[in-house]
């Protein structure tokens, strides 16, 4: 039995996203997102898209976005002393998540 060819890359100008399926009306926004803005936010770095193909495919995808964490608000920093030298910290947020219901 052969296995599939798996792999996670950044999204490319020239995927093609027109076939990714979500299954239920209610993830349209996620396709929506796919299909029509991610390669803008690449593009302009507001968002980096990776996608994940089997065997050539889009299975899914992830979007992330730069982010902070505002460290003076609901935080208990009384056991992290070098906290306290910051107001915020960098973070990653997961924008867009998804997975094409063929997979």
């Amino acid at each position: 039995m052969v296995e599939p060819s798996f792999y996670i890359r950044k999204l490319e100008q020239t995927d093609n996203v027109q076939h990714f399926n979500l299954g239920s009306e209610a993830f349209l926004p996620l396709k929506t997102f796919l299909q029509k803005q991610a390669k803008t936010f690449q593009q302009s770095n507001v968002a980096q898209t990776y996608v994940a193909l089997i065997d050539g495919v889009i299975a899914g995808f992830i979007t992330l976005t730069c982010s902070e964490i505002d460290l003076q608000e609901n935080y208990d920093l009384s056991n992290c002393s070098h906290a306290n030298n910051y107001e915020y910290l960098p973070a990653v947020k997961i924008a867009r998540l998804a997975v094409d219901s063929r997979f």
